[in-house]
């Protein structure tokens, strides 16, 4: 068996549900999830999460504590102590592509951030089939999903904010960024239809220059009145022609799950702050990437 910890945003939820699905294909195991960082966290949070994962088709089940413990600590007491140094101490938290992952036999617990579409690229047809929205979620956005269908050129401009702001090793992509990229996409596809994604959307307004005609998801409402939620934001990234994303996971994944031939993808050149984690690796051979500045 395979256990892997969702941990953070859907985005990483994502990257961490590719790389237990690729590593229980390859070893013929079954793959668990380990949801319980979901219901343990308190208000000293800075950012509350769901496993918004499980709106998709995903087929892992959620394992037991019972499976977790042993998984987890095989060796019990020394097992736990060996993991927190190896995350505290060593901040062996593998943000980014580590090959030696990918060799792991037999039972294995997966406890990390798996930021590399190398983790996954073996089984890539499959795991498009488990990020697939259910049915119930899909009819809530059915009505903005038709008005980016009839856009000639739908092109998603994804902005993040909100915690970034504060947090030291978060790069904050610039209002020079969004404006040079939109730049090279314009220039590269002609006329754009922009349909804009963000936490801060007045932020956006202040800073972009964005026609009237400018499609905000956030301005948005399901037919009963709520926000659409996280993983229909991302669907409806996903059917936008070509993408301009932020460093951030969400809409990496946003661009990624659009499987359409010739995507112009453009990406921030410094993902984050850190020298620890520069995460090489993260963004795929062929999209591009300008500099941000700030």
């Amino acid at each position: 068996m395979v256990i892997t910890r969702l941990n953070g945003g859907l985005g990483n939820q994502l990257f961490q549900y590719a790389a237990g699905f690729a590593i229980a294909m390859k070893n013929g195991q079954q793959l668990k999830l380990e949801l319980s960082v979901f219901a343990s966290q308190d208000r000293l949070r800075q950012t509350l999460r769901n496993p918004d994962i499980l709106d998709f088709f995903i087929s892992a089940p959620v394992a037991t504590p019972e499976e977790i413990d042993r998984y987890r600590n095989p060796l019990g007491q020394f097992s736990e102590i060996r993991r927190l140094l190896l995350q505290k101490v060593f901040k062996r938290y593998y943000p980014d592509w580590h090959p030696e992952v990918m060799c792991l036999k037999g039972d294995a617990y997966l406890d990390g951030y798996f930021q590399s579409e190398k983790y996954f690229m073996s089984c890539l047809d499959s795991l498009m089939k488990e990020f697939t929205l259910r049915p119930d979620r899909e009819a809530e956005i059915q009505t903005i999903t038709s008005r980016i269908t009839a856009m000639r050129n739908p092109v998603s401009l994804h902005v993040r904010r909100g915690d970034y702001v504060y947090h030291v090793q978060h790069e904050i992509c610039t209002a020079d960024y969004y404006r040079s990229a939109l730049s090279l996409m314009s220039d590269e596809l002609g006329r754009l239809d922009i349909v804009v994604f963000s936490d801060d959307v007045e932020w956006v307004r202040a800073n972009l220059d964005l026609t009237p005609d400018t499609l905000i998801i956030s301005d948005e409402l399901k037919l009963d009145g709520s926000n659409f939620s996280p993983t229909q934001e991302l669907i409806l990234m996903s059917r936008c022609h070509h993408h301009v994303i932020s460093n951030s996971t969400f809409s990496w994944w946003g661009a990624y799950l659009n499987r359409r031939a010739g995507k112009v993808v453009v990406a921030p050149a410094i993902w984050n702050r850190s020298r620890l984690y520069p995460h090489n690796n993260i963004v795929p051979a062929g999209w591009r990437r300008i500099a941000v500045s700030r």
